[in-house]
């Protein structure tokens, strides 16, 4: 699943060197210790691995297109594989930075949060990143005023065109914006441009000079200047209570318009490899031409060399195979990403303009859990309800169009298939409890459960089964007060 994903113009500072120099940086100085790649030696390779199987990092040069790819995997413990990718092409100038999640056959899914590349500040830092259209790219908001009218009347009115969305904030009555901008600002580096008005009345000035345009009061305004999704605001007077809501309101939706821009096979690391590989074979291909005509030029001498060019034109055609079915694998992946591309695309242009329901203060013990918990009560209450009822078909229309996927439902039925006549835990029983979240320690003659350690979710189970009605109460149990 792609997590992030941004195209910036880079100085020419960022050399071959100094861009493999930066990734390296950026994992030696990672605040996380798991996550650093240790002992590594650069000695100015451009096709190159480190680390091991759950965590390396890999240097590939395509040096036909000018062009550096470096992956950055890491395969988690709960199973969740993390790569982040980096790609430049040193004839255009620009470099594509992604981050993806997948999950291994054996993951558990859980929680789903997501950081923006801590890279770009460092680019930033170090003066590789070219201005988009001479707006500077940064990490901190920048202060507008009304000396800015006439430049910010053509942003307004779409008559100037910046490759990252401009996001313009207001400042409330009270003088304050609605978010926290500075954290705004960092959340969104490298994918969009923050405008902070310097006061609520500069807001008015813009408003009467851009024709009404603009946003005030406190309202957030997203300008898409190089697509033809122009505008996006959001109002703050819903979020009074809520201001990070409306914050993650934003952040999702500049990040969700990143996704869905079509990035070129050559700005990924699958395409880089697949391109690589290309040229192998073909280079395989010329290497077994050659050999053919030497071989052949050989037996006209009159020299024994069939068996030996036969044995070694074999072995050139098995690298081929092999190096077709590397391409066939790439090839696959990449029309998968772009499979998923159009898909994010379609879900955002579908989008309406506010959501049915707001997320609250609790957040998934795994991933999807609020939500399907929510449609499962839903569709209990379906089926209470006559089919030709206002009530009914409106939630056939909320269920047939959010995909419920029945993950409590599942966990419900293989719970009460565990306890089904349950004596004592086995080993086995334990592991896949603990797998679904269960945290169980002993006390005495009973076991404790916690459900992902949150102490409201609480319960004993007895070691040893009184009768044989007792694992029917234990599922019964679990599944009222945990899922």
């Amino acid at each position: 699943m792609l997590l992030f994903s941004t195209i910036l113009s880079v100085t020419d500072k960022l050399t071959p060197e100094n861009f493999i120099n930066l990734v390296l940086d950026w994992n030696k100085s990672s605040n996380h210790p798991e996550n650093i790649i240790p002992d590594i030696k650069w000695n100015g390779e451009r096709n190159i691995r480190y680390g091991r199987d759950d965590l390396w990092i890999e240097i590939m040069e395509y040096p036909e297109e000018g062009i550096l790819a470096v992956r950055y995997e890491k395969i988690s413990s709960d199973g969740r594989i993390w790569d982040s990718d980096y790609v430049v092409n040193f004839k255009e100038n620009k470099i594509c930075i992604r981050l993806d999640r997948s999950y291994s056959d054996d993951a558990f899914i859980t929680d789903s949060s997501f950081s923006t590349p801590h890279i770009i500040t460092m680019l930033i830092e170090r003066g590789y990143i070219r201005d988009d259209a001479g707006l500077d790219t940064l990490r901190v908001p920048i202060t507008v005023g009304e000396r800015d009218t006439e430049w910010l009347r053509g942003i307004f009115r779409g008559q100037k065109e910046y490759h990252l969305p401009i996001v313009y904030v207001s400042r409330k009555g009270t003088g304050e914006p609605a978010v926290d901008v500075t954290w705004l600002a960092s959340r969104l580096k490298g994918a969009a441009h923050i405008l902070l008005a310097d006061s609520c009345g500069c807001d008015r000035v813009f408003r009467e000079k851009c024709f009404r345009k603009t946003e005030t009061d406190g309202a957030i305004g997203i300008y898409y200047l190089s697509s033809s999704k122009r505008h996006k605001g959001f109002k703050c007077e819903r979020f009074e209570k809520r201001p990070d809501l409306l914050l993650e309101k934003v952040v999702n939706h500049v990040i969700s318009y990143a996704k869905i821009q079509k990035v070129y096979e050559l700005y990924t690391w699958n395409g880089v490899r697949q391109a690589v590989l290309q040229e192998r074979i073909k280079q395989s291909r010329d290497e077994r031409l050659r050999m053919e005509e030497e071989s052949r030029k050989a037996i006209e001498r009159g020299e024994e060399a069939q068996n030996l060019a036969n044995d070694l034109l074999a072995s050139v055609d098995k690298e081929i195979k092999s190096l077709e079915a590397q391409v066939d694998q790439y090839r696959n992946q990449v029309e998968a990403l772009q499979a998923e591309n159009n898909g994010l695309r379609a879900k955002m242009n579908g989008l309406t303009s506010m959501p049915l329901l707001y997320m609250g203060d609790e957040k998934d013990l795994y991933d999807g859990e609020i939500k399907d918990i929510i449609l499962s009560v839903l569709l209990e209450a379906r089926r209470n309800m006559p089919a030709d009822s206002r009530r009914a078909d409106i939630l056939d229309d909320i269920l047939n169009s959010n995909g419920y996927k029945g993950f409590s439902a599942e966990r419900v039925k293989r719970i009460k298939e565990l306890f089904k006549g349950y004596k004592t835990m086995s080993s086995a029983m334990r592991k896949e409890l603990e797998a679904m979240g269960m945290e169980i320690t002993e006390d005495g003659i009973h076991y404790k459960v916690k459900y992902y350690g949150d102490d409201r979710y609480y319960t004993s189970i007895a070691k040893s089964a009184s009768d044989h009605r007792e694992g029917d109460n234990i599922a019964h149990h679990i599944i009222k007060g945990m899922l």
